[in-house]
């Protein structure tokens, strides 16, 4: 931007320099110009941050899962994963101790996800979970988070999407059968 304006400068400075207040006045103009940019870029950029950083943690609060399938194109940075970790931390037990339970992880994501019908596979999940990591511990700290998150929120994914997956199947062929049934009779 300031290349820019240091071009601009530049041609107004070899045109029309013998009229010095149409000269001063095109400055002024400049002036003006670069306190905008200044403006737009550092105020606006940072409140632009505040607003990204202000979502992105509505997100890990609000449904964690959503957030996970949302980043499959682009992975979280260690840092979004540290506040990620530091997001679950206080909202699943109310208390920020750095450490997180598997399974009350499992059943926050879940219930976050608006998926209450899957509570009753909760211990098979969590213990498909546990199988991802590595000496199956029941309690992550930040580090084991930040290195474990995506195949736990995958193991997840894949859980969701298999039981809406089954469940669907098993109703049409509920439907099926009835309708088989009504031609039967």
């Amino acid at each position: 931007d300031y290349a820019l304006f240091t071009f601009i400068l530049f041609i107004f400075a070899t045109n029309g320099i013998e009229d010095h207040e149409g000269y001063e006045q095109r400055l002024k103009v400049l002036e003006a110009f670069v306190w905008a940019n200044f403006f737009m870029t550092f105020v606006v950029g940072a409140l632009w941050c505040v607003y990204n950083y202000r979502r992105l943690h509505q997100q890990m609060t609000g449904n964690p899962l959503k957030l996970h399938m949302s980043a499959a194109q682009k992975h979280l940075d260690s840092n979004e994963l540290d506040m990620f970790f530091c997001a679950l931390d206080k909202s699943i037990d109310g208390h920020k101790d750095g450490i997180i339970s598997i399974p009350t992880m499992v059943k926050y994501v879940i219930e976050r996800s608006g998926r209450q019908e899957m509570f009753h596979r909760c211990d098979d999940i969590t213990a498909a979970v546990l199988a991802k990591i590595p000496g199956g511990r029941v309690m992550v700290n930040m580090e084991e988070f930040i290195v474990h998150c995506r195949p736990i929120m995958i193991e997840i994914t894949h859980w969701t999407h298999e039981i809406v997956h089954t469940q669907r199947t098993t109703k049409e062929l509920q439907e099926f059968i009835e309708e088989g049934h009504a031609h039967h009779i």
